[in-house]
């Protein structure tokens, strides 16, 4: 008992038993600031992370949206209405890092398919494809009856992408037989868009015709 009351009579004593209960205090104030910054962050991180997730369903909300805008951009382009279509696929995929609709519908005459960018509403390619049956044997005297030349389906090609035959470089202009009909295949390229077409030799009737653009 006597050496307690000496101890806590020596100044340099006492103020080492201060310095050492601050030191525990001290302690303990920062381990609880730790704590508590520990749940803020974790509060704050959860919350970044569920706003992310709404952001998400928002945009998923707005490419659903959006589908008609693109289904009636497709349609206009082919120049056709919504009553003389038919949708089969109705589709919002990625390329490239690129949301993109994807599209495939058909009227009485024709099967098309669309690709358009979900954020500009940009074509990027098309493709038709007629439905009109085409199983029929080659006439042999087809070349001597045919009036429908090379150049001219040449002409019909770059007509109708909206340019003339002058000022394009054909790439492909070729005569096939597809189904056994005999048809000119025409590829050119014309500012940043590739363009493929299948002409029935016969007629001059655009059986398909595709464009890509790159």
């Amino acid at each position: 008992m006597r050496n307690k009351k000496t101890f806590f009579k020596s100044p340099a004593k006492i103020t080492i038993s201060v310095i050492c209960i601050v030191a525990v205090f001290s302690v303990l104030a920062i381990g609880t600031a730790i704590s508590a910054n520990i749940i803020k962050t974790s509060t704050e991180t959860k919350n970044k992370v569920e706003a992310t997730n709404n952001t998400d369903a928002v945009n998923n909300t707005e490419f659903a949206q959006n589908m008609d805008t693109a289904k009636s951009i497709a349609i206009s382009d082919a120049g056709l209405t919504d009553a003389e279509v038919t949708f089969t696929k109705e589709k919002l995929d990625y390329e490239d890092g690129i949301a993109v609709y994807e599209l495939e519908f058909y009227s009485s005459a024709n099967r098309y398919e669309y690709e358009i960018n979900a954020e500009t509403g940009e074509i990027i390619s098309k493709e038709l494809k007629s439905n009109k049956p085409s199983a029929v044997q080659p006439d042999v005297n087809e070349e001597k009856t045919t009036q429908f030349t090379l150049e001219d389906a040449k002409e019909a090609a770059a007509e109708h992408a909206g340019f003339s035959a002058n000022e394009l470089t054909f790439s492909k202009a070729d005569i096939e037989y597809d189904n056994g009909i005999k048809v000119y295949e025409i590829e050119f390229f014309r500012e940043g868009i590739d363009y493929e077409y299948k002409i029935n030799a016969s007629t001059g009737t655009i059986i398909e015709y595709e464009t890509d653009y790159d």
